[in-house]
């Protein structure tokens, strides 16, 4: 019988293991989740060709404020949104749309990645987004840069939120609280970047 030493176990208990890990992991930080989420999320599309997995995806709105730059927010290591900021909600039914570029195919559906974002926008990023692409086969006077295909349509079907693990000192209620703390803290980001997403 082959000893549990000898077993090469699978990527995302090595994943697993890596992000709980006091010796590599010693911050107990949301980076080191990165890597086991991107082999679950590869490993869930991996019979769908059409759908990529989009690490740091970038959604965006236009920004109402008179500036030149383009404001992204950027979760700290350790920490969320307010889950109390659902207003940005309001904010977008209210904030001008009026300069959104957006393409559109024959059926008329709009390709909300094909989007262009302006020099006065507001936007967040998803760690990581699950991608579908529409191609189709290029034309003859195209780069051969695109392998003999290019993509219509592009529209994303999942977003994730990757949060770093509850303390690895807490038990019992202690743990469960800290658990939905997050999960709440997941929860209002999620809501910003599909508020984005939509806002396109």
């Amino acid at each position: 019988m082959e000893s549990q030493a000898s077993k090469t176990p699978d990527k995302t208990t090595l994943g697993t293991s890596y992000a709980f890990s006091r010796k590599f992991n010693t911050r107990n930080l949301e980076y080191y989740w990165y890597p086991l989420w991107a082999q679950v999320l590869s490993d869930l599309v991996k019979a769908a060709p059409a759908l990529l997995v989009a690490p740091q995806f970038y959604t965006w709105i236009p920004n109402p404020a008179d500036d030149t730059s383009i404001e992204v927010e950027v979760e700290e290591t350790e920490d969320g949104d307010d889950p109390d900021e659902f207003k940005v909600i309001e904010e977008i039914a209210q904030g001008p749309q009026d300069n959104l570029t957006t393409a559109e195919d024959e059926s008329g559906a709009v390709d909300s990645l094909g989007t262009i974002p302006e020099k006065n926008s507001r936007g967040a990023i998803a760690d990581f987004a699950i991608v579908h692409l529409s191609p189709r086969a290029s034309s003859p006077g195209d780069s051969a840069r695109y392998g003999g295909w290019k993509i219509d349509v592009a529209s994303v079907k999942l977003i994730v939120e990757v949060k770093r693990s509850a303390s690895r000192s807490l038990k019992g209620d202690l743990l469960d609280a800290e658990v939905i703390k997050i999960m709440k803290e997941a929860t209002a980001d999620l809501v910003k970047q599909a508020a984005y997403i939509f806002a396109c």
